[in-house]
Parts: C-alpha cells; structure tokens; sequence
C-alpha cells in the first residue's frame, strides 16, 4: 500500500510517499485495521451506494472525501480536527502505561523505537523518517527501506509470505460487505466505459481497484481473527454485519483456519513439485536404512557368538597341545630311570593323556551351566548383572540363554518355579527396573509388529544414549508411552486406623 504525503511540515514543496504491508500478526496489520475502519465507516454513512458512473468521471463529486471523518456530521468533505483522534490515541496510550508526548506523530516516534529494538540498520530507520535529499528518492517509492519494513511486520529474512493473504473469498461473501456493495460492480463499469471510449479515468480505477483489494484484506483478516482470536468475534463490528451469518463465511474461516495451521509456503520450492515421487523414494529410503541398522545389529551379534566359537576352539587347540606336549613330558620322565624311549612310547603316553583330559574336561549340563554362569552364580546364589553392553545381554540374561544360559531359565524362569524366595539378595530396584524394560520390548514388538531382535535394535539406540543405564532407560520408555509411571504408595485409611488403635492399646 502506497501513501502519498502532498501537506506536510517535512515536504518543502515536494510530494513524498510513505509504503506499508501486511503484518504477519492480524492484530498488528495496519492494512487490517484500515480494512475495519472504512468497512464500518461505510456501513453507518453509507457512501457511494448511489454512484454512477457519471459521478466516478468527475473527480469533484469524491477527490475531496477525507480519510478521518465525523461519522455523525454531513460534511464528509471536511477535515477531522486533530485533538478530535489526537485524545483518543493519548486515552489508549494512558490505559497501557506509554507515555508519549507527540500523540500526533505516534508512528513516526514509536516506529523509530520498535526498529532500534529490532536491531534495524541506522541508515535504514533515519530513511523511516525522512527521505534522502535527492530527486530520485523524492519522487519515487521504490527506495524505501524494505528490509526495515519486513521487520516491523514480523519477518526477519528477506522471503515475504503471509499465509492468511493467499486465501482469496469468493464473489459471494465479497459483494456481501459494506464495500463489496458498491465497488466491483462500478470498478467492472468504469473498465468497460474505459474500454469503449478511451477516456483517462486512472484515478477513479485505481481508488475502486484499491477498495476491491481493501475488501478481500477486510474479509481474510477477519477470518484470521476468527480463527486466532475467537475471544475478539463478539466485537459489534462482527455482530452487525449480515455477512458474517452466512454459511458460506462458516466454510471460508474453516479453510483459513487448514491454511493458518499448516503455513505452507509456497516460495519454499516443494520436492514433490520439482521431483514427482520424490517423498515416496525418501520413505523407501528411510525403510531401507532401518532395516539395514537392524541386519547390521544383528550381524553384530553373530558375529560376537562367531568370536566365541573361535576362542573355544584355540582354546581347544591349546588343550590338545598342552597334552601332547604333557604326553611327551611323561615319557621321557618314565625312560630317564634307564628304558628305552620309543616312537610307539611317545605316541601312547600322547594318547594316554589326551584321553585323561577329556574325562577331566566332558562336563554334565549342570557343570556346564554353572561355569558358563560363573559370573551371575556366587555361592549358590544367582545375581544380576549391573550394567549391559546392550539390550540383547540383558533380554539374554533374564531369559537365561545365550551367553547367559541358565538350566533354571534365568530371572523370569526362577520367578515362574520359585516365585520371589530366590531373588531376596537382590537389589529390588534394580530387579524391577529390569523386568519393567524386559516388558516394555515386548510392548513396542507388539505395538509395531517387530520380531523380538527387531524391536531391541531399535530400542538399543535409546539405551546406548542413556550411559547404559536401566534406570535412565526406564524414564524414556515412560516418555514414550511404552511403561506407566507406578503410583506412589500411600497407606490406606484402614492401615493408618489400625495402627492408631494399636498405639492406643499400648499407651
């Protein structure tokens, strides 16, 4: 919107303009507020209903029309005196404890303000308030400060864009407000009669092309309002004004308020636009990465049980070596009190004790599964491990398989055969934090359809982030909905009675 500045103590002799846009906050638009202003104002006086087109051809009949007017008076013609508004703006200034000594200039004094607040460049808020002394910059807007403007309305890059001024009403609700009544319909004849006889009416068209503009600002703002501020639509304003009962206004405030809740921009450039398909290749993309991060896991796995396996079996090489080179010892201990030794001597002293080794070594179940628990079973007792690597040790251990196998099924099978006499050496915290995220796999498995190293891979993340800590892990999975917060433990009335009467008995 384009000001032009004819009268003014600042002009000397010049004509100066003045440029304003749209806040991106409804109840900060300046336009907005004009947009009401003039909407009222022509409902209560009326103007131009009754124009022709022989009245917009002669700018006589409405050049002179002030801006601010008395509604109230006749004379729309003169101007509106400036203590009249000057002491409502000091009112509205007092209600809100600002103090300002020129009511008059308010924008210029209190926008310097703002934009120093905003960290506006210097050069730019002198040029807010007064113009460079050369003829381009007289004459011409295009110079204007526009990045300090942007700032003013809310933006803080050099990319514009107000979502509630992209959602155009229809004709409809249009033609039904205090301006539509009269302005397309004499803006749509004065083009036509410009078309068929080459008249210059360019200040008529651009005054009804202004207004048509105004009215679509009137009707997106208050919708904007509608959808933002509902506590401000019992305003008079909005009650008197047929236009707003209409059902056709019930669906254009829906479809401003879809707009307003996504804020698309369409200055951003959209990859689906540019690129057709591309969000469903970044969906199989995203898919293929999660289930790499799941093979990956699991190849960890394997290849840790593949680790083990190979350990086992130097070691068993270093077993057999040991015992041939025992074998050998033996023989030649036996042939140093004066026999012979011999090739068949060396080899049944090798035999001899490689088949003792192995009657040493051949465990039963039981011998097994208490030394490969060597570290859970302590003096008969079974324990649990502080702190795991990852999620699949400790799914592992209170399952007791795998790495942790356990002949009695480890923390979950001793709680099935012997209920809670075994674990009484246990920290009870830590048994319980345990079981909690033992059962919150099993809930996000069966929430997302995962098999069970599925669904540890993907918490296994969460885990690792916590320091490997159960109680940390605890608190997330309460975030995300998978655990309940217990309810803290308060003693019932009847408790608390018993316990009073029993004191009463002793005393």
């Amino acid at each position: 919107m384009i000001n032009q500045l004819a009268f003014g103590k600042t002009n000397h002799g010049r004509t100066l303009y003045g440029r304003a846009t749209r806040h991106r906050r409804v109840e900060h638009c300046c336009i907005g507020a004009l947009a009401f202003y003039l909407s009222y104002r022509f409902l209560l006086t009326g103007e131009f209903l009754e124009f022709t087109d022989e009245d917009w051809v002669r700018n006589e009949r409405w050049f002179n029309i002030k801006l601010l007017v008395d509604v109230n008076g006749s004379d729309l013609c003169k101007e509106m005196q400036n203590d009249l508004y000057g002491k409502h703006v000091k009112r509205v200034l007092t209600s809100n404890n600002l103090m300002c000594a020129k009511v008059l200039h308010l924008g210029r004094n209190m926008g310097a303000k703002i934009l120093d607040l905003l960290e506006a460049e210097g050069d730019k808020i002198r040029r807010m308030g007064q113009w460079n002394p050369s003829v381009f910059d007289n004459s011409y807007s295009s110079k204007l400060p526009m990045p300090a403007i942007r700032k003013l309305a809310g933006y803080e890059n050099k990319v514009y864009f107000n979502t509630r001024t992209t959602m155009y009403p229809n004709d409809l609700l249009r033609q039904s407000t205090p301006i539509g009544r009269w302005c397309y319909a004499q803006y749509n004849n004065l083009v036509a009669r410009i078309a068929e006889t080459d008249e210059s009416l360019s200040t008529a068209l651009s005054f009804l092309r202004f207004m048509c503009d105004l009215n679509d600002v009137f009707l997106q703002d208050t919708a904007a309002i509608f959808v933002k501020l509902p506590d401000r639509c019992n305003h008079p304003l909005f009650q008197c004004m047929q236009v707003f009962d209409m059902p056709e206004w019930k669906e254009y405030v829906s479809t401003m308020k879809r707009a307003l809740e996504g804020e698309d921009n369409p200055l951003d450039a959209s990859l689906e636009a540019v690129m057709r398909g591309i969000q469903q290749y970044h969906a199989a993309n995203t898919m293929a990465i999660n289930q790499l991060a799941t093979d990956v896991q699991a190849l960890k796995v394997t290849m840790n049980e593949v680790g083990q396996d190979i350990q086992d079996q130097r070691l068993d090489q270093k077993r057999q070596l040991a015992s041939t080179f025992m074998g050998v010892a033996k023989t030649l201990l036996e042939s140093a009190s004066g026999g012979a030794v011999t090739l068949q001597a060396i080899e049944k002293g090798i035999e001899k004790e490689s088949n003792q080794l192995n009657e040493e070594e051949e465990p039963t179940a039981s011998a097994t599964a208490t030394r490969e628990n060597s570290w859970n079973i302590k003096e008969g007792k079974y324990y649990l491990t502080p702190r795991h690597k990852t999620l699949y040790d400790l799914w592992d251990e209170w399952h007791g398989q795998g790495y942790y196998y356990d002949p009695e099924g480890g923390p979950d099978g001793r709680d099935k055969e012997h209920g809670s006499k075994w674990r009484k050496h246990i920290d009870g915290q830590h048994y319980s934090r345990t079981k909690r995220v033992v059962a919150a796999i099993k809930c996000y498995c069966e929430r997302n359809r995962l098999k069970v190293n599925e669904g540890i891979a993907h918490l296994d993340e969460c885990y690792q982030s916590t320091n490997r800590s159960v109680a940390n892990l605890v608190r997330d999975l309460q975030k995300k909905g998978l655990l309940e917060k217990k309810k803290t433990r308060r003693k019932t009335v009847a408790a608390v009675a018993a316990a009073a009467s029993t004191n009463e008995e002793s005393v």
